[in-house]
């Protein structure tokens, strides 16, 4: 199944401890906002990354692989929430317009939903630093 992707947003939230707090939004375009909020470390020598919010336009290789590992998980089919048995973890939340308008959001506490989605989640975690991005603000 093959869907038209417009816009996807994904947010995560804080934990108790250091969890990469973040938003990316792109469009089909791949055009994207990327806003590091809290605790986006740089792989070098675990420094943090500057705060603030970014622009640039996500490659296409990154894009397209996204867009495969939405179009395989068959989203829409996905639940709306996941949530783990324990507590103090990170929200993943995931926003995506598709087919002329039509949304999907998934809430996952915990980031364990489904074995693709994990993958998904750890894609946009790379996007932070795999990307050129320009500080807007």
């Amino acid at each position: 199944m093959k869907y038209d992707i417009e816009r996807i947003e994904y947010f995560t939230s804080v934990c108790f401890g250091t969890c990469p707090q973040f938003k990316i939004e792109m469009d089909k375009n791949r055009s994207a906002v990327y806003e590091a909020i809290r605790f986006n470390f740089s792989k070098e020598f675990g420094s943090p990354s500057p705060e603030g919010t970014f622009t640039g336009k996500i490659n296409e290789n990154d894009f397209d692989l996204i867009l495969k590992k939405l179009n395989e998980m068959d989203f829409p089919a996905l639940q709306d929430n996941y949530r783990v048995k324990y507590t103090d973890v990170q929200t993943a939340n995931l926003k995506i317009i598709y087919d002329g308008g039509k949304e999907k959001t998934i809430t996952d506490y915990g980031m364990m939903g489904t074995p693709e989605l994990e993958e998904l989640y750890q894609l946009f975690l790379a996007l932070r630093e795999n990307q050129n991005w320009e500080k807007v603000k």
